[in-house]
Parts: C-alpha cells; sequence; structure tokens
C-alpha cells in the first residue's frame, strides 16, 4: 500500500495492489495479475478513483467496478479487522479493551 500525503498539499493518494491469480482471479483477461486501486482525495472534499491492470492501464474509474471486486475477493472494506495481522489486531482488542475501563 503507498499512501501520498504531505501536510500543505491539496491533494491525496493512496494506491494498494491486489493479487488476481488463480481459477478465483477477477477478470482476468482485462486486469491481468494483479488489480491496481487509487484513490485520490483533494482539500476540498472530493474523490476519484482508477482502477488499472497491472499493465497500467485505467480500465474502470466506477466505485460500482470497485464493490464488484471487493464482492468478488470477499473483501469486507468496512471491516478494519480485515487488514491487520494478528499481532496488530491482538494489540487493538487489548488497547481498546484496557481503555474501556477508565471510561
Amino acid at each position: 500500500m503507498l499512501l501520498i500525503s504531505r501536510r500543505y498539499t491539496r491533494i491525496s493518494e493512496i494506491t494498494i495492489s491486489l493479487k488476481n491469480q488463480g481459477e478465483e482471479a477477477y477478470k482476468p483477461k482485462e486486469y491481468g495479475k494483479s488489480i491496481v486501486i487509487t484513490r485520490k482525495f483533494t482539500k476540498d472534499g472530493s474523490s476519484s478513483w482508477k482502477i488499472k491492470s497491472k499493465d497500467g492501464k485505467v480500465v474502470s474509474t466506477k466505485r460500482d467496478e470497485l464493490s464488484a471486486i471487493c464482492d468478488h475477493m470477499n473483501i469486507q472494506v468496512d471491516n478494519p479487522m480485515n487488514v491487520l495481522s494478528q499481532g496488530e489486531y491482538l494489540m487493538h482488542i487489548c488497547v481498546f479493551d484496557f481503555m474501556s475501563k477508565f471510561t
């Protein structure tokens, strides 16, 4: 994952690359062996998507295509536990459990 952000910039960008191989690959003829997803945020609150093939060719800019990719790969974006390692998950749970004793 690549996150580009500077304190006084007007645009931030995050890019992730998903492996897209094997029998369960999502549209392998269009995307190839990986799917590159870039989301750009602007200071005024707008954002845009680019979903690219491994070669860098923009295949889609639609949120619906991103939702279809996530559904196909069973990625639950709204669940942060999906992207944490086991160690990070345990640390996260311990911190919240510890902090709940004081609230």
